[in-house]
C-alpha cells in the first residue's frame, strides 16, 4: 500500500473515531504555527493526499504519527473488548 493511501485510511479512521482537530493538529509539522486552524483539517488532509502529491520528509513524518496512532488505537480497542468479555462472561441465557 502507497503511503498516500495509508494516510487517506489513517485520517479516515481517526475522524470516524473521533480524533479532534486539536489532536490532528498536534500531530501536523505545522503545530503551533498561525494558521495551522485553519489549513490542518481532516478535510484539507483528505484532499491534499487524494491528489497524490508526493510524501516529502514533513508529511512522510506526520503520516507515521498518524498511522502510530490509528494502529495503537485498533490495538488497543481490541484489547478493550478481549477484557471485558473475561470480565463479564456470557451466562449462556438468551437475551430477554
Amino acid at each position: 500500500m502507497s503511503k498516500n493511501t495509508q494516510i487517506l485510511e489513517d485520517l479516515a479512521y481517526l475522524e470516524l473515531v473521533g480524533m479532534t482537530l486539536d489532536q490532528l493538529r498536534s500531530l501536523h509539522h505545522w503545530a503551533g504555527r498561525p494558521g495551522s486552524e485553519e489549513r490542518v483539517t481532516f478535510k484539507s488532509g483528505h484532499d491534499y493526499f487524494d491528489l497524490g502529491h508526493e510524501m516529502g520528509a514533513n508529511n512522510s513524518l506526520f503520516a507515521d504519527r498518524l498511522h502510530f496512532v490509528a494502529e495503537a488505537h485498533k490495538r488497543n480497542l481490541e484489547a478493550l473488548v478481549g477484557m471485558a468479555e473475561r470480565a463479564f462472561p456470557g451466562s449462556g441465557t438468551e437475551p430477554t
